[in-house]
């Protein structure tokens, strides 16, 4: 296995790739930050209006400011929804879509599998990568205001190299890292719901007992912030993506299983090389294709396609 890792054609690519990644990114932090903002501006709005219901009758100026904070928290989440909405969702798939395919070029064109096994392998590069920015030519002003890190391109030289680099890599300090990190704040935010919907249930039995209809308010306040936190979790997607995350990981070391037990019997020639590699692209690709268009669906209502694709080695 031959790559010459000099080539112009290659590093190009390699940068457009961090570059969109870095894109996908900042896109992502924006739609992260505005979601959040808006869980925390929706439960202040309802915490000071209710405050200030509570002391329209002997804090008459108090409860008027605070109705006109909670009236302005609320207006906020209006604000914030519309300022990141759809719009940003769809740059961000697009953004992040355009760099995983340019790294998944990079890696053929590094194993020297298709299309890349043969012919003009920098030619066929500039063509495919080409073809790949053309998608996101309107988000160009984007591309050029980031500050992306420039990682190294990958010294792929054998099988073992793209074990290690690539299928490795995005098993161990990927896919199951972030399935872990959003397994834990999925338990988060389902044990904040279900903590403030017991502490509701037990200060309305006590609001019913002493008759204290102040109380009452406050329950449906704890409710509306658990009903909240259900819907951001719901909206982030956190459950579709443990699930996506730790699936991908088993898929890619189910693959890499089998091509490492091919090579203790020496079976590993060159064409199940080039499988095991379009294999493993094509794992990782579906899985990011899949997530994302579950993103992209207005309101993130869709359920999750039970679709996998096949992981044996032929």
């Amino acid at each position: 296995m031959t790559t010459n890792l000099t080539s112009n054609t290659l590093q190009t690519s390699w940068r457009n790739q961090a570059v969109w990644s870095e894109v996908a990114n900042q896109l992502k932090k924006q739609i992260v930050l505005s979601r959040t903002s808006a869980l925390l501006l929706g439960i202040l709005g309802a915490i000071l209006a209710t405050l200030a219901a509570q002391l329209a009758t002997d804090r008459p100026d108090l409860a008027r400011i605070l109705s006109i904070g909670g009236a302005a928290a609320l207006v906020a989440v209006t604000v914030v929804a519309r300022s990141f909405g759809q719009k940003h969702l769809e740059n961000w798939i697009r953004a992040r879509s355009v760099s995983e395919a340019l790294k998944q070029e990079a890696f053929f064109y590094l194993t020297r599998t298709r299309p890349y096994a043969e012919g003009d392998p920098e030619a066929t590069l500039n063509s495919r990568a080409n073809e790949i920015l053309t998608k996101v030519k309107d988000l160009t002003v984007l591309a050029a205001t980031v500050n992306s890190k420039q990682n190294e391109i990958p010294k792929i030289t054998s099988p073992d190299d793209y074990i290690s680099q690539r299928v490795s890599q995005q098993i161990e300090h990927y896919y199951y890292p972030k399935a872990s990190a959003l397994g834990k704040r999925l338990k988060m935010c389902q044990w904040a719901a279900a903590g403030l919907t017991a502490i509701a249930a037990l200060v309305s039995g006590i609001a019913g007992f002493f008759h204290a209809e102040w109380i009452g308010a406050w329950v449906a306040v704890a409710t509306t912030i658990a009903g909240a936190i259900v819907a951001h979790a719901a909206a982030a997607r956190y459950e579709h993506n443990v699930l996506a995350y730790y699936s991908t990981a088993q898929q890619l070391q189910s693959l890499r299983d089998q091509y490492l037990d091919a090579v203790n019997k020496s079976a590993a020639t060159p064409p199940i090389f080039d499988e095991f590699v379009h294999r493993c692209e094509e794992v990782i690709s579906i899985e990011n294709q899949a997530w994302m268009a579950d993103w992209e669906k207005l309101g993130n209502s869709a359920q999750p396609s039970n679709t996998q694709p096949t992981t044996q080695i032929s």
